[in-house]
């Protein structure tokens, strides 16, 4: 017993030492998953939410307050409105996550020793913003509560006892938008999903192209023109994989009610674009590959990263600029995050058109890429099979 378990183990070892890439794998992969997602998340919390600012209430008090979102750096104040007219349409073109409002009546209830409230109006859709977005709200206004109320009452002529016996704490009061119970399927479900897609799609266009590899079937289809070869297997893909999405989303809207809010032919005009990059991309590693084993490995390897560099649960903004560079090289980031919010906003393509032309031009790029190199891949084994074919000649003459 002994022996044998001392022959397999060194066995085993040997397979893993000639075998380099999946050794490398093994014993590396989760040091650099390790370290990217630690680079991502080295911020501790979500930073940089873009906010808007109504202040109904002008006054050193109110602008007190204003000025600590202001300050902080979990907050970026992109506008300054008048009013509420325009929050749901910006939030809807992702301009801004959080409206803050300072009520009409907030100096006034102040000054009149009554408990006054910032409005925080929160797009839920993503619940890690708005999570990090109502804590951080929560501490901004605690900390210019009721001590700096009563060094304001103060400078209004109040002596300081009269100050701090009128002096109320300052409350927030939040109003959750597009995911009001802040429902985690809401939140989460359509997100798998696509990863889900793109893992399968991409694995199985990559192991289409290994397969003729590995089993030396591509000279069947030598006699073909490339770019006919290339088409007749993308459209096979192209379809199943829009067939599956509509599977998988009566799954999400009928069975599990997740909610649909926009137009559903915004999520295929979306998909079509998502699913010529994800094929384009399988095609091209497997190129690289000598098996469908490793083709299979390398699109496993990519399932995790690709969903968290996406911006769909950690958003971009609050990540290292070098990988929100590299997000945007993910088709993943432009489906993703959107038919998510497709299922929760009330989209139209006005909305929506700055990520389709995006998406559509990444396909256009993982597209020629890819047909340059399988072309070029095509024609260099045509080439060795003719070379092949004239010296099996050459051969037979002697």
């Amino acid at each position: 017993m002994i022996k044998g378990f001392f022959y397999v183990f060194f066995r085993e070892i040997r397979i893993l030492f000639k075998d380099k890439k999946s050794f490398a794998v093994l014993l590396f992969v989760p040091i650099l998953y390790t370290l990217v997602f630690g680079y991502m998340y080295q911020a501790n919390m979500v930073k940089h939410v873009k906010t808007a600012v109504i202040n109904y209430s002008p006054s050193n008090i109110s602008r007190m307050v204003t000025n600590g979102f202001e300050k902080s750096d979990r907050f970026d104040i992109k506008y300054y409105l008048n009013d509420e007219g325009k929050i749901k349409s910006l939030m809807e073109n992702d301009e801004i996550d959080v409206a803050v409002i300072i009520p009409r009546d907030f100096t006034k209830n102040i000054k009149n020793g009554k408990a006054s409230s910032v409005f925080l109006g929160i797009d839920t859709s993503n619940v890690a913003i708005s999570n990090g977005a109502m804590a951080s709200a929560m501490q901004i206004v605690q900390t210019y509560s009721k001590g700096t109320v009563i060094k304001k009452l103060e400078a209004t002529g109040l002596l300081a006892e009269e100050a701090s016996s009128k002096a109320m704490p300052i409350s927030v009061s939040f109003h959750p938008w597009y995911n009001p119970s802040f429902g985690y399927t809401n939140f989460i479900l359509l997100g798998v999903m696509a990863v889900a897609l793109q893992q399968i799609t991409l694995m199985f266009a990559a192991n289409s192209l290994t397969r003729e590899i590995e089993r030396n079937e591509l000279n069947e289809l030598l006699k073909y023109n490339p770019i006919a070869m290339y088409i007749g297997k993308f459209i096979v893909y192209l379809l199943a994989g829009l067939f599956t999405l509509i599977g998988g989303c009566l799954v999400a809207f009928k069975i599990f009610h997740v909610p649909l809010q926009s137009e559903a032919v915004y999520i295929l005009l979306l998909a079509v674009p998502f699913y010529i990059s994800i094929i384009s991309f399988g095609f091209f590693i497997a190129i690289f590959c000598k098996n469908q084993g490793e083709s299979a490995q390398i699109a496993m390897l990519l399932a995790y990263p690709t969903f968290l560099l996406s911006g769909f649960t950690w958003p971009l903004a609050s990540m290292p600029e070098t990988l929100q560079m590299v997000s945007k090289a993910l088709p993943l980031t432009y489906f993703a995050s959107n038919i998510r919010k497709i299922s929760l906003m009330e989209l139209n393509f006005e909305a929506l058109k700055n990520e389709l032309y995006s998406l559509c031009a990444l396909s256009c790029i993982y597209f020629v890429i890819s047909l340059i190199v399988v072309v070029f891949k095509y024609k260099a084994s045509n080439s060795s099979k003719e070379a092949a074919s004239l010296e099996g000649k050459k051969v037979q003459e002697c």
